[in-house]
């Protein structure tokens, strides 16, 4: 499909709500089939450093974890669960996606307890499981964010999955800092630097003044086109020691369609990278 073309049946789209889009299957935030989500939790666990990851699995430790902008996805909490962990989630509205079958199914995947199998099989909707798992779903965004900060909540980590390039360039750093404030242990941020309209590198075609108009931030699709190097130097500016356990960069191919769009430095793009944030002080 044209760029062009995707990108204005997505600025559409934009404007139809989200319950809607929901319905109709218009649109899914992070929506995962039961392998996916396995490897989306896990993928967390293995990216922690050794003496935290032995921390979360240990029954005799309560870790208690913050995850920013989880979507529809809310399994992280069985699985935190199963380990005596509990979890914040965070969003920027409801987009959770209550699948009974699927918890379960997640549950036996992961071998879950019996005795707490049976007490999952007895939830009834999503305010039964926050509550069976001690875990906690805030939907307004970075006025929760400064809620907790303002209230004296601390989290021995905060995980996100392409989130970070959805945040307004202007608010990144002071989100940051707070995760900075808040946070004892560690930082896993998967961060998807491709544009969310291809999958590739079109919205670099687009001028910033356009780009980062109301009407293009309004849209699902819109990123902050931060690219890494500058994303580290905002977690720089508190006292942390940061590591990229995980990237993927783009082929030649790729990049001699980025030197027609772009007079940035093609070294600085990458297509994802795993930042792992470590508190040093």
């Amino acid at each position: 499909m044209n760029w062009v073309f995707k990108l204005s049946l997505m600025l559409i789209a934009s404007f139809i709500p989200y319950s809607i889009k929901k319905k109709f299957n218009i649109l899914s935030l992070g929506k995962r089939d039961l392998v996916q989500t396995e490897r989306y939790v896990l993928r967390y666990l293995n990216f922690l450093s050794p003496d935290v990851k032995e921390k979360y699995l240990s029954e005799d430790e309560e870790l208690n974890i913050l995850e920013f902008g989880p979507g529809e996805n809310i399994f992280l909490s069985v699985h935190a669960w199963k380990h005596n962990n509990k979890v914040f989630f965070l969003d920027d509205g409801n987009y959770i996606n209550f699948d009974f079958e699927m918890i379960i199914d997640f549950a036996k995947l992961i071998e879950m307890p019996t005795e707490k199998l049976n007490k999952l099989e007895n939830i009834k909707n999503f305010d039964d499981l926050m509550n069976l798992t001690g875990c906690c779903f805030l939907s307004n965004g970075t006025q929760d964010l400064n809620f907790l900060k303002n209230n004296g909540y601390f989290f021995d980590l905060i995980f996100s999955t392409s989130v970070l390039e959805h945040v307004n360039k202007e608010d990144l750093q002071s989100v940051l800092d707070i995760f900075g404030e808040i946070v004892e242990q560690e930082q896993l941020h998967l961060v998807d630097f491709r544009d969310h309209i291809t999958g590739f590198l079109n919205s670099h075609r687009i001028p910033q003044k356009i780009w980062h108009s109301f009407l293009f931030r309004k849209a699902q699709f819109h990123t902050n086109r931060i690219l890494l190097p500058e994303l580290i130097s905002f977690f720089k500016k508190n006292s942390t020691r940061i590591e990229i356990p995980f990237f993927d960069t783009w082929k030649d191919e790729d990049l001699k369609f980025l030197r027609h769009i772009s007079k940035k430095d093609e070294r600085n793009f990458y297509r994802y990278a795993m930042i792992k944030v470590i508190k040093t002080s």
